[in-house]
């Protein structure tokens, strides 16, 4: 396959699945589209990888900076049967970065699962609430979502997003 030249006049979101963080294009990202690059090789995507943002976000102080942090939801479609939720966070940098997307900092993704159903995003006083629908256990993965679920994460002295039990 012939490496094609992307031009990146401007990223919108930003994503860290895995091995690495991708810069999403106008919410997309495709292995295909981008130049050879060895990281990738190995990393489990395959050339049908589609990574995108979902949404649902919800806006509050995270780590208690004081600053108004985003947290949203990307995919990440194999190219197989599965479509894998994550949440990411932004935490807004202290000082003003003359390119926007330097504003923030990204926290590990956190999977939420294959195949459910985003309900809602909210963040309260510093915890992030992620509501979805997701099947039952015993169900298989051909049921339609139906069970609510709610995913309580923090953010920790070290940047890093965890679940909260």
């Amino acid at each position: 396959m012939k490496n094609k030249k992307i031009t990146i006049a401007a990223v919108i979101f930003g994503v860290i699945i895995g091995i690495g963080i991708f810069l999403l294009v106008k919410g997309h990202f495709n292995k295909v589209e981008i130049p050879q690059n060895p990281d990738l090789t190995n990393s489990g995507l395959t050339e049908n990888t589609i990574i995108k943002y979902f949404g649902n976000e919800a806006y509050g102080d995270l780590n208690s900076d004081g600053l108004t942090d985003k947290a949203y939801i990307t995919t990440e479609d194999p190219g197989g049967s599965g479509t894998f939720y994550y949440v990411i966070v932004a935490l807004k940098n202290p000082a003003p970065s003359p390119t926007p997307a330097n504003d923030y900092h990204l926290t590990n993704p956190v999977f939420i699962g294959d195949r459910i159903a985003p309900q809602s995003t909210e963040i309260t006083n510093g915890v992030l609430f992620v509501n979805y629908a997701d099947r039952s256990p015993s169900e298989p993965m051909s049921t339609p979502p139906s069970h609510g679920v709610t995913l309580r994460l923090k953010v920790n002295s070290s940047s890093v997003l965890e679940e909260v039990k």
